[in-house]
C-alpha cells in the first residue's frame, strides 16, 4: 500500500466546506476508528491492520496516541471492513495532531468504485498545513475527497510529511464523525490546505 504521489490539485479550505451532499442516517455518534490503544499488534479499534511503512526513524504509542519522526517517504495507514459513510451518515474524518511549525502532510481516503465487495480501490488525497506546533484538531468533511465513492471506504492513509522532520510528529484517536453527535460542540481548528485526487 503506497501512498501516491501523481495528482490533481484543487485549492481549497480544508475545514470550511460543508458535507451535505452525504446522506443523513442511523449514526447516532463519532466512529472510533483507532486510538492506537493495540498499536503493538497492529489492530485498530475496529479490528482492522493499522502499520507504518517501515521507514519511520522513530515511532511508539502511549496513552492513546502515536508519536512518531517520518524519513523521506514515510507513510502511516488503517484498513478495515468496507464502511459506507453514505448509509450511516459519516460526514467527516476528525483527529487531533501536534506537528512542528511547518511542517505538512497529506490524508489519503480510500475506496471503491465498484462497492464494498469490489478488491481494488481509488486513492483521494488532501494536504493539510499550517500549524502552530501546538495540539490542533483537524477535521477533513469527506466531500473534500471529490469523486471518493463515500459508499465504500476502505482505508486512511497520512503520508507525505514534509517539513519538521527531525522532530516528533503526534496522532491521536481517529474517528467518522457522525454530526449529530454530541462531540462536535467542541472546538476544533481546521487547518487550510489544498484537496487533490489520486486514482490507482
Amino acid at each position: 500500500m503506497g501512498f501516491l504521489r501523481k495528482s490533481v490539485v484543487v485549492a481549497c479550505w480544508v475545514w470550511g466546506l460543508m458535507a451535505g451532499q452525504i446522506a443523513q442516517a442511523a449514526c447516532a455518534g463519532n466512529l472510533l476508528v483507532d486510538d492506537f490503544a493495540h498499536w503493538a499488534n497492529n489492530k485498530n479499534s475496529l479490528g482492522g491492520w493499522t502499520n507504518d511503512d517501515g521507514t519511520m526513524t522513530a515511532i511508539s504509542a502511549m496513552n492513546n496516541t502515536l508519536t512518531f519522526t517520518p524519513a523521506g517517504a514515510s507513510y502511516l495507514y488503517t484498513t478495515f471492513n468496507c464502511i459506507s459513510a453514505t448509509a450511516e451518515g459519516y460526514t467527516a474524518i476528525t483527529f487531533p495532531v501536534k506537528i512542528p511549525p511547518g511542517g505538512t502532510f497529506q490524508v489519503q481516503l480510500q475506496t471503491s468504485a465498484d462497492g464494498c465487495a469490489a478488491q481494488g480501490y481509488q486513492s483521494f488525497s488532501v494536504g493539510v498545513s499550517n500549524f502552530s506546533g501546538e495540539t490542533q484538531t483537524v477535521t477533513i468533511p469527506l466531500t473534500v475527497f471529490a469523486g471518493a465513492n463515500l459508499a465504500a471506504v476502505k482505508a486512511i492513509v497520512w503520508g507525505q510529511f514534509l517539513g519538521g522532520e527531525a522532530g516528533n510528529w503526534e496522532l491521536g484517536r481517529i474517528e467518522f464523525v457522525c454530526p449529530d453527535a454530541a462531540t462536535l460542540t467542541t472546538a476544533t481548528v481546521g487547518p487550510t490546505g489544498t484537496a487533490s485526487t489520486t486514482a490507482e
